[in-house]
């Protein structure tokens, strides 16, 4: 997935679970902690 220009936000960790929720522009995605660190941001 690809996505440009906008604001990446971490809404909420469950740490027991290992599962971020996360914000791009208004798309809302919840991510594995291990699929999330292969996640790169350039700015």
């Amino acid at each position: 997935m690809g996505v440009v220009h906008g604001e990446v936000r971490v809404e909420k960790v469950a740490p027991a679970r290992g599962i971020l929720e996360v914000t791009i522009k208004s798309y809302k995605l919840s991510l594995r902690k291990k699929e999330a660190e292969g996640i790169s941001v350039e700015c």
